[in-house]
C-alpha cells in the first residue's frame, strides 16, 4: 500500500519514488516540514517547503482515500440486490447504485455451477458480498458464495 502512495505522489508532484519515500518517512517521524527542508536536503533531494507541504498532504488524503474505501467496503459486506441480467457468464445483480455488480459463474456458489439460470432468473432478490469495486472501469464484483439466504 505505501508503495502505491509513493509511486502515485511521485507521479503527481513530478519528483522521483525515493525522495518521496523518505518524505514520508521523515513527516512519519513528526519531523516538521521547515525542520525536513532545511536540514533533511540530503535525505529529500533538496526538497523545499512548498514540495514537502504537498507531499505531507498528499499522504494525508490518500491515507484517508485507502481507509475510507476499506470502511465502505466493510459497511457493505452483505448487501441484497435484484438480479436484472442473467447471461452465460454470472448475473448482473442492481445493489441500489448507478451501476450493476456482476456475479461471476464461479461465485454464484460453492461448487460446480453449468448454467446461471439454474441458481439465480430475472427479478430474484438475493443476498451479496462486495468482492472489488474498479472505479476506473465502472465495475462491481460480487459473490453470492457463503452469504445468507434472502
Amino acid at each position: 500500500m505505501v508503495t502505491l502512495i509513493v509511486d502515485q505522489i511521485a507521479r503527481e508532484l513530478r519528483l522521483q519514488p525515493d525522495q518521496v519515500r523518505r518524505a514520508i518517512e521523515l513527516l512519519d517521524d513528526d519531523n516538521t516540514i521547515p525542520f525536513i527542508a532545511r536540514y533533511r536536503k540530503e535525505a529529500t533531494g533538496g526538497m523545499d517547503e512548498v514540495q514537502v507541504g504537498n507531499i505531507q498532504e498528499r499522504v494525508g488524503y490518500l491515507r484517508n482515500l485507502i481507509q475510507r474505501k476499506g470502511d465502505v467496503i466493510r459497511v457493505i459486506n452483505e448487501l441484497k440486490g435484484t438480479v436484472r441480467n442473467v447471461v452465460d457468464f454470472g448475473a448482473f445483480v442492481d445493489i441500489g447504485v448507478k451501476q450493476d455488480g456482476l456475479v461471476h459463474i464461479s461465485q454464484l456458489r460453492d461448487g460446480y455451477v453449468a448454467n446461471p439460470l439454474n441458481v439465480v432468473a430475472v427479478g430474484d432478490i438475493v443476498t451479496v458480498t462486495v468482492l472489488s469495486v474498479d472505479v476506473a472501469r465502472g465495475r462491481i464484483a460480487l459473490s453470492m458464495k457463503g452469504v445468507s439466504s434472502p
